[in-house]
């Protein structure tokens, strides 16, 4: 395989077959795997536009440059932890591979956002015992309670007077 340069990558057709697998040989499949800091961030300068441009492709204009930024770190982030599984004789490109990595990512925020717009990621309240249990503060039942006794504590004070 020869090696592409970052700006070969990035200026490739993402959508035809001249991004063929041959982007990322095993040599540097190897380094990656070996977390060479220096294949990562080659990794980082080929395909990070590409991903920041999916990304936003995807998005619709609902994302950020802010939040562009994050999803394709957290991409990065998601491969480094399952780089080991890619296997390039199963006939998947990385490419291809990386991008479904993305759109995962990318599925992920629009679960958070989803989330905090039903109730803020905040778990409903219980209503098992536990819940029902008793209060830290004087509750306006116990304040009645508590007149209510005193009145009557009071009344039979008067009574046998």
């Amino acid at each position: 395989f020869k090696q592409k340069t970052a700006y070969e990558i990035r200026n490739c057709d993402w959508s035809s077959d001249v991004c063929s697998s041959d982007l990322v040989d095993t040599s540097f499949l190897r380094r990656l795997r070996a977390h060479d800091e220096r294949a990562w961030f080659e990794l980082w300068e080929a395909f990070g536009p590409v991903i920041r441009g999916s990304l936003a492709r995807w998005g619709n204009g609902r994302l950020g440059e802010e939040t562009l930024r994050d999803l394709t770190q957290d991409t990065l982030t998601a491969l480094s932890g399952s780089i080991d599984r890619f296997d390039p004789t199963r006939g998947v490109r990385f490419s291809t591979w990386l991008l479904a990595i993305a759109k995962h990512a990318l599925g992920d925020e629009f679960d958070r956002r989803y989330a905090q717009k039903r109730g803020g990621g905040k778990r409903g309240a219980s209503l098992d015992d536990s819940w029902m249990g008793e209060a830290r503060v004087p509750q306006p039942d116990d304040e009645f309670e508590r007149r209510v006794m005193s009145a009557k504590v009071h009344e039979i004070g008067r009574a046998h007077v």
